[in-house]
C-alpha cells in the first residue's frame, strides 16, 4: 500500500499524461484585436507544443485563448470556431482532448507528405521559437504543475523498486482525468451565447495547424447566420520551419 502511495504522487506516469513544469516560461500575451464579425474579437494569446504557458508536458494541439465582446443591443451566438490553415484547408475546434491529439499527428503526416517543412514547437509570431530544451519543458527534479497539484517530472529513488501494473494503471488515470479537467474548464464551450454588453474569454482548441490563415467563426443573430474569417497574418509562420511563399505570389505551373 505504501508502495502504491508513492508511485500515485510520483513520475511513474505515461509521458501522455504528464503536466508541464510549474518552471516553465510564462504565457505570452499578444492581445490582438481581430478584424471582422458581428462581435469585437481578441486574440489574447497562442500556446502551442511545449510553449510558453503550457500547462501539458506534450500538448499535441493549439490553443488559441481569445476574447469576444458583445457591443450590439442584442444576443449573438457563436455556433462553430475552425482555423483555415496554410493550404485553405478547415480545422474545426476539438473538444476532446485525445481525438485532438490523434488529429494532430494525422494532420503532421499530411504537411510532412506534401512537403511542408512541419515544426512542432515554431509559433512564427514574432519569430519566437522553442527548441527541444526550450520553454515548457520540464526542468530539475521534483515539480508540481500549474493546475491540479499533480506531481510531474519528477523522479525519486524507487529504480530499485519493482513497480505493479495496478499502480501505474491508477496513476495514469488520475493524471489523464486531471488533463480532461483542465481542458473542460479552459475550454470555450460551443455555442456560446453573448448578451449585449457581455465580454467572454477562454480557449478554443484545435488539431496543429500549419501558416493558419485565418480563425473562421459562425454567428447567429436572431435568426440570421453572421459568418466571418478573422486573418491572421501574425501566424503565418506557426508550425513552419520556415516561411512558405504566400499562396498569391506562387508561380503557375507551366502548362502542358
Amino acid at each position: 500500500m505504501l508502495l502504491v502511495a508513492a508511485l500515485l504522487s510520483t513520475s511513474c506516469v505515461s509521458n501522455k499524461y504528464q503536466a508541464a513544469s510549474a518552471l516553465g516560461a510564462q504565457l505570452q500575451p499578444m492581445n490582438l484585436n481581430l478584424e471582422g464579425g458581428p462581435v469585437k474579437s481578441r486574440l489574447d494569446a497562442v500556446i502551442i507544443y511545449q510553449g510558453p504557458g503550457s500547462w501539458k508536458k506534450s500538448a499535441y494541439w493549439d490553443e488559441f485563448l481569445v476574447s469576444f465582446t458583445n457591443d450590439s443591443a442584442v444576443p449573438v451566438t457563436l455556433t462553430s470556431a475552425s482555423l483555415v490553415d496554410y493550404f485553405g484547408s478547415v480545422m474545426p475546434a476539438g473538444t476532446d482532448p485525445w481525438k485532438l491529439e490523434k488529429a494532430s499527428q494525422l494532420q503532421r503526416d499530411r504537411y510532412i507528405d506534401a512537403g511542408i517543412s512541419f515544426a512542432l514547437n515554431t509559433l512564427g509570431y514574432a519569430a519566437l521559437t522553442y527548441g527541444t530544451a526550450g520553454a515548457g519543458m520540464i526542468v530539475g527534479a521534483a515539480v508540481t504543475n500549474t493546475w491540479g497539484g499533480l506531481a510531474a517530472g519528477a523522479t525519486i529513488g524507487l529504480v530499485a523498486v519493482p513497480v505493479t501494473a495496478l499502480a501505474v494503471y491508477a496513476n495514469n488515470q488520475k493524471h489523464r482525468h486531471g488533463i480532461e479537467r483542465e481542458f473542460s474548464r479552459r475550454r470555450l464551450a460551443l455555442p456560446l451565447t453573448l448578451t449585449p454588453g457581455e465580454t467572454r474569454n477562454g480557449s478554443l482548441f484545435f488539431p496543429m495547424t500549419a501558416g493558419p490563415r485565418s480563425l473562421r467563426l459562425e454567428w447567429v443573430e436572431g435568426s440570421v447566420r453572421k459568418p466571418s474569417d478573422l486573418p491572421m497574418p501574425m501566424l503565418a509562420g506557426m508550425h513552419l520551419k520556415t516561411l512558405p511563399i504566400p499562396i498569391e505570389h506562387r508561380a503557375e505551373p507551366p502548362s502542358q
